[in-house]
């Protein structure tokens, strides 16, 4: 998984990770969890065949990465 690269033994690596990725770890994980369950109803909503429903469910898919990234990740 995309997490493991998150450790706390590389918090001093040179990344675009902010700090608060380490000092509220449990947040962090939060906001893993939730991707990975919106990530869970896109699977659902592609094997379902709606279209629309597959729309909608990748933008919520958006919205939380884009959650984390806006808390945890440096701005580019």
């Amino acid at each position: 998984m995309p997490w493991d690269g998150f450790d706390a033994s590389t918090a001093n690596e040179k990344s675009g990770t902010l700090p608060e990725a380490y000092k509220d770890a449990a947040g962090f994980k939060a906001a893993q969890d939730k991707l990975q369950g919106e990530v869970g109803k896109l699977v659902a909503a592609a094997k379902g065949g709606n279209e629309a429903a597959i729309k909608a469910q990748l933008g919520e898919v958006g919205k939380t990465c884009g959650g984390c990234h806006n808390t945890f990740r440096q701005k580019q």
